[in-house]
């Protein structure tokens, strides 16, 4: 599924925004199921509990959005 994922995310033209909680982790016992590296590369880890790593996924959304008037 990571491969298939990483080749998707390679045909876009847009620069995506990797991210990855504890849900994401593979278990100690199976490394294997760790992402491959093309996926982990500059990802950002995000704790909602804790509430790390919120400011640095805000910013790589606002970084990314189109400069456009207000639409609201």
């Amino acid at each position: 599924v990571h491969d298939e994922l990483a080749a998707a995310l390679a045909a876009t033209a847009r620069t995506p925004i990797v991210v990855f909680t504890k849900c994401d982790l593979p278990p100690a016992a199976d490394p294997a199921l760790a992402p491959p590296p093309a996926l982990a590369e500059g990802a950002l880890l995000v704790s909602a509990r804790r509430g790390t790593g919120i400011d640095a996924l805000l910013d790589a959304i606002v970084t990314r959005l189109p400069i456009s008037p207000p639409l609201y």
